[in-house]
């Protein structure tokens, strides 16, 4: 029995760091980072999500220019691209 609940518990934690993000980029170039998919209420007209904080955000469809899927980019590539440039 406690070998399966290791087990489960394992499972459950590995699977939390595969989470997919997603870029919702609004009209005016702001880029906000959802931890859940975001999902349209056609009846309101707005896209519901989880932001980076965990807290539940609502923006009006007409807002959103772009859903995608987030770009996971490391600290020490953004360094390099950065420092290749100013040579």
């Amino acid at each position: 029995m406690k070998q399966l609940l290791l087990a489960l518990g394992a499972v459950a934690l590995l699977s939390t760091g595969c989470m997919n993000r997603y870029d919702v980029t609004l009209r005016n170039g702001y880029v906000v980072t959802a931890r859940t998919k975001p999902k349209l209420d056609t009846k309101e007209g707005i896209y519901v999500f989880k932001n980076g904080k965990g807290e539940m955000v609502s923006v009006p469809a007409s807002r959103v220019a772009q859903i995608a899927p987030h770009e996971r980019t490391s600290s020490k590539d953004e360094f390099f691209k950065g420092s290749a440039g100013s040579k």
